[in-house]
């Protein structure tokens, strides 16, 4: 009888962790921009057509919760570096553009204002000829647009935390259940 109760017990939590597997939540993402240093002529012989002045690249990372809001970032030209703690800005907002992870960053738009007045700017609408970033500190590409890289997909730390309580409770109790057993035989 006492086999079975532990049966019974085995079962239910197997079946409570599979639910809550089921019922993960999304994470927070965190985008990767790597932007170019090489400026190109647009047309049918490409090359570059003028130095950028700054010979450095537009780089970054992009974190949204699970609602695809912007949660942080921080964007780095050269020396310069805005994040949301010194520079507000227009993520994604623009009218030529749409800032958005479900098409692994196709078109976007960034445009950001430091404290200081440092400016950054990117944007990409799926042509090549509408592709720019520049800042106020002497970064200009045109016609080389940066990538974005898919982040990892990570669950909740909160799921992790259900999910290792339930393996836990799991056991606990197939050990009391194999405890119970050995006692038994022991009585008999």
């Amino acid at each position: 009888m006492r086999t079975s109760y532990g049966k019974k017990m085995k079962t239910l939590l197997v079946i409570a962790l599979l639910a809550m597997l089921a019922g993960t939540v999304k994470a927070d993402q965190t985008w990767t921009y790597a932007g170019n240093a090489i400026d190109y002529a647009i047309g049918t012989n490409p090359g570059p057509i003028g130095l950028n002045p700054c010979g450095c690249a537009l780089d970054g990372t992009l974190t949204l919760d699970a609602n695809d809001t912007v949660t942080s970032y921080s964007f780095t030209v050269g020396a310069d570096t805005l994040t949301q703690f010194n520079s507000t800005g227009l993520l994604g907002k623009d009218p030529f553009a749409v800032f958005n992870p479900a098409d692994n960053y196709f078109r976007w738009a960034l445009n950001l204002i430091g404290a200081d007045g440092t400016v950054m700017h990117s944007q990409f609408d799926g042509s090549v000829s509408d592709a720019m970033d520049w800042s106020s500190s002497g970064l200009f590409v045109e016609a080389d647009p940066g990538t974005w890289a898919d982040p990892l997909a990570t669950p909740e730390p909160g799921t992790l935390a259900v999910s290792a309580i339930a393996l836990a409770l799991f056991v606990l109790v197939y050990y009391h259940s194999t405890r119970r057993e050995s006692y038994t035989c022991r009585c008999k």
